[in-house]
């Protein structure tokens, strides 16, 4: 991306209109504006007040909030987009001079950045609240890349966003799949008039098949119990088996889908699964390997 630092205070100019002929006279056409950078319904008291003297925010303008401190180090700043509506009189409202220049999407990706967030607060004045006041705003700079540079950077923004709707989209059918199963468990678990415990041993085999010279390896993948924990395999060793000395215990094989469990010291949690063995991998007699 070209680098084209220049002042905001060059592309933008107020837009100040006050709602004193009462063209908005419900209440929920007032909004704030959110730390992430989003118009939103107004959280302040709504008893008594005059709407009369607040500030009417345009479709496709800004507004951003002076207060900066106590607003977790961000500056409320957002472009509307959802038609016109009413916002606090300490607000401050602009637009854009020529949007043949900079535009406004763009402007507010760089508004969304944590960045312009510091700048923002490094600007503010005040004693127990600090304000951005709209000249030290106009007084920052950014990047204002060529038109078709700006153009392209919010087409590959548009792309992310609309994929992570998607994934949100799946992610919220999965949470409902998810449920309505564990609805339908449940239901099951209620029905059934009696309980059965049974054993390991109805469920598993126990694998005892050893490797021996019949099987003419001239290499082993070896796995001894203290390199598993807990699923997690640190290292295998690899055992030529006309020059190495292969370990007495290094005789188990073992079958894909199997669970490995060391009678050793089983406190030290040294278990796991395999999967997709190779013919050459062999496993401590120290395990036990329960096929299920």
């Amino acid at each position: 991306m070209s680098s084209n630092y220049e002042k905001i205070g060059k592309f933008v100019e107020l837009y100040d209109e006050i709602n004193s002929n009462e063209e908005f006279s419900d209440l929920d056409d007032l909004q704030g504006i959110n730390s992430n950078k989003y118009f939103q319904e107004c959280k302040s008291n709504k008893n008594d007040i005059e709407l009369n003297r607040y500030r009417i925010c345009r479709n496709h303008t800004f507004a951003y909030n002076k207060a900066t401190s106590r607003n977790g180090e961000k500056i409320s700043i957002a472009y509307r987009e959802d038609g016109d509506c009413l916002i606090s009189p300490s607000y401050i409202t602009f637009k854009i001079i020529d949007k043949e220049k900079l535009l406004p999407k763009y402007l507010m990706l760089y508004f969304s950045k944590e960045l312009f967030d510091c700048y923002s607060r490094f600007n503010s004045w005040g004693s127990a609240t600090e304000f951005l006041n709209w000249e030290d705003f106009c007084d920052m700079e950014i990047n204002v890349p060529p038109l078709n540079e700006q153009k392209e950077i919010i087409k590959k923004y548009e792309i992310i966003e609309e994929r992570i709707d998607l994934l949100d989209n799946e992610n919220a059918l999965l949470n409902k799949i998810c449920s309505l199963q564990l609805l339908k468990f449940n239901n099951y678990v209620e029905k059934c008039n009696s309980t059965k415990n049974i054993t390991i041993r109805e469920l598993v085999s126990s694998n005892e098949s050893n490797y021996s010279k019949k099987d003419k390896f001239d290499e082993i993948i070896y796995l001894d119990t203290g390199s598993i924990t807990e699923n997690y395999i640190s290292d295998y060793q690899y055992l030529n088996t006309k020059k190495d000395k292969i370990p007495s215990r290094c005789k188990r094989k073992v079958t894909d889908g199997c669970m490995i469990f060391s009678t050793v010291r089983p406190n030290n949690k040294h278990y796991g699964m395999i999967y997709e063995p190779k013919d050459n991998f062999l496993v401590s007699t120290g395990f036990s390997v329960f096929v299920p």
